[in-house]
């Protein structure tokens, strides 16, 4: 299984992964990237 911190920051949008067997539970898989950032 492969675990990474993804950062999130109040306000990102992000692609989540919802558990099939448990609605409530779900994982960030990716972060999207705003045209105002400055990264």
């Amino acid at each position: 299984m492969r675990t990474k911190m993804v950062r999130v920051l109040v306000g990102d949008k992000v692609r989540i992964e919802v558990s099939r067997y448990d609605s409530t539970r779900g994982r960030i898989v990716y972060r999207l990237r705003s045209k105002s950032s400055t990264d």
